[in-house]
């Protein structure tokens, strides 16, 4: 019922909902820091529920958009020169030999281990992170840096 009238009434409702959002944006805000924690938890239970459908519609995306894809890669390499070179350095020596921890060097957890690097000058420095903790560390290093009056990159 509910829904037959929303597909009814669109603009109407959507209107309603941005004039309520406006008037009440401190309590929107509110409701969006008490819940983050449940919401980001629903979205990842969702991600693992549906990682085939989410790798497919990935796949589809980026079958779909070859040119955007292309224009993003060439912005974010021509942005991004000590990155792009250290990738290769670090891609050429993962090929010939480069060992590639099996634990966080955090909280020696075994699952998805990501290469961190502090320093991009640095290509060998790495330090081997789980997924949780290299998305805190990128997390805390972001409030640091905006603390100072700069922005993560």
């Amino acid at each position: 019922m509910r829904k037959e009238y929303y597909l009814a009434h669109r603009e109407e409702c959507l209107a309603k909902n941005r004039a309520w959002k406006s008037e009440n944006k401190d309590k929107l805000k509110a409701w969006e820091k008490e819940n983050r924690e449940k919401r980001t938890e629903q979205k990842r239970e969702w991600a693992r529920a549906n990682k085939d459908k989410r790798n497919k519609g990935n796949k589809e995306y980026r079958q779909n958009h070859r040119e955007k894809m292309a224009l993003q890669c060439r912005e974010w390499r021509n942005k991004n020169p000590e990155k792009l070179i250290h990738w290769i350095i670090f891609q050429a020596i993962k090929r010939h030999g480069f060992q590639r921890q099996r634990v966080c060097q955090n909280c020696n957890s075994s699952q998805s281990i990501l290469a961190h690097h502090p320093d991009y000058t640095k290509p060998l420095y790495v330090i081997w992170l789980c997924r949780s903790c290299h998305t805190s560390y990128h997390r805390t290093l972001g409030f640091r840096l905006r603390a100072f009056g700069k922005e993560p990159k």
